[in-house]
């Protein structure tokens, strides 16, 4: 053992002071093991059945609890490649507009996950906001340029 760790595994030994564990997560295992402990299958069923209703009735964040146990919590899209038409033309204004509609229309239809959509709307902003640089930064050289030839 070297300070307090096995040196297989590289972790706590028995005995350190370090490797005792999370006190919140112990006093949580230990209220949750006398939630149990206490509640009966029958209790639950009567909860979860009145959950069930309250969805039924409009209830969005009851709905939202019993969908996750029923169905499950919406999974991240999978790393398959997103075949989506962008314009042909993404750094003008109009082009970076465009090219947002599109990434966003193709997010709402479930063929891009949202988190990518971002991303790559994020993108697109900033190939607009250089290109507006680009513009701005070649008008002012032509009006320097124009400014120096005037007698």
């Amino acid at each position: 053992m070297s300070e307090g760790r096995d040196t297989t595994t590289g972790r706590f030994a028995s005995g350190n002071r370090y490797g005792r564990g999370s006190t919140i997560m112990r006093q949580r295992r230990a209220l949750s093991d006398q939630l149990r402990a206490a509640t009966t299958r029958d209790e639950i069923a009567d909860v979860l059945a009145k959950l069930r209703d309250l969805a039924l009735r409009g209830d969005v964040a009851a709905a939202n609890s019993w969908l996750s146990y029923v169905v499950g919590r919406p999974r991240e899209a999978d790393a398959t490649p997103a075949a989506i038409a962008l314009p042909p033309d993404t750094t003008s204004p109009a082009g970076v507009v465009a090219t947002l509609d599109t990434l966003v229309r193709a997010a709402a239809a479930g063929q891009l996950a949202v988190a990518d959509a971002t991303a790559l709307a994020g993108v697109v902003s900033r190939i607009g906001d250089a290109t507006a640089l680009a513009d701005f930064d070649a008008r002012l050289r032509q009006i320097e340029g124009a400014h120096r030839a005037a007698p």
